[in-house]
């Protein structure tokens, strides 16, 4: 690992990563970091809870294999769901058996960005699931109750934002001059960065208070879709908006 410092800002480099700290000419302090892309990724039956998933295995219109549903079902239970029949033979609420692998790949269908859940099963590889990143985003905020992202607006795409902001804050003042809380934020943002996220920002841009004494400022968190889909990851990123209080 790599690392200049320059005072309060530095960059490193670890594993072909590279995270970078900017001060603009307004007062925005930047982090931001630059990861490998990422085209499909390996998840875990946990993964599947927190999205407010379930994971069956049985038989679709006759065929056995793996399947989602979003509601509870018994060994035993038939059904028919978007005019499909399934069987429940086995519910897997723990670890997959050695000869399955599931993972996601993250792609647009119907103009928005969809999770698509994939089964490799003795070598074979088949679609089981799909679901918007934006219905994960929000089962996550409501299974953990994250209060701070809550109250974020969230702007969806390739790239996810999270923002907070109170008042017109055009020009921010140095790092070493604000409240207290506000460095707490950007050391928890920092860090955050450094260990959690694969690529994205933190802007940053803090403008001291109003005539009415109220903190005025400009927060915003982009990552990728891989990393907000992350309950962990999210549950962190809430942690530092919840400082905002």
């Amino acid at each position: 690992m790599y690392i200049h410092f320059t005072g309060l800002f530095n960059t490193f480099r670890e594993r072909g990563d590279f995270m970078e700290i900017q001060e603009l000419d307004d007062g925005t302090i930047i982090i931001k970091k630059e990861g490998p892309e990422i085209s499909k990724k390996r998840i875990k039956v946990r993964n599947l809870k927190e999205w407010g998933l379930k994971l069956y295995y049985g038989s679709v219109d006759k065929t056995e294999q793996y399947f989602i549903s979003t509601t509870s079902h018994d060994i035993g239970d038939k059904y028919i769901a978007s005019g499909r029949s399934y069987i429940v033979s086995d519910v897997i609420d723990r670890e997959l058996p050695k000869n399955a692998e599931l993972s996601i790949i993250i792609d647009w269908e119907f103009g928005e960005l969809a999770v698509k859940l994939m089964m490799t099963e003795d070598g074979k590889e088949y679609p089981i699931y799909t679901i918007s990143v934006k219905d994960i985003v929000e089962n996550i905020i409501k299974k953990r109750k994250l209060g701070a992202i809550s109250k974020a607006e969230i702007r969806y795409g390739k790239t996810i934002s999270i923002i907070r902001q109170n008042g017109e804050c055009t020009h921010g003042i140095p790092l070493d001059e604000v409240e207290s809380k506000f460095r707490r934020i950007f050391r928890s943002a920092k860090k955050l960065f450094k260990d959690d996220i694969t690529s994205g920002e933190f802007i940053y841009r803090i403008c001291g208070k109003d005539s009415f004494g109220y903190e005025v400022y400009y927060i915003e968190m982009k990552v990728s879709c891989y990393d907000i889909i992350d309950a962990d990851v999210l549950d962190r990123i809430d942690k530092v908006f919840a400082m905002l209080k």
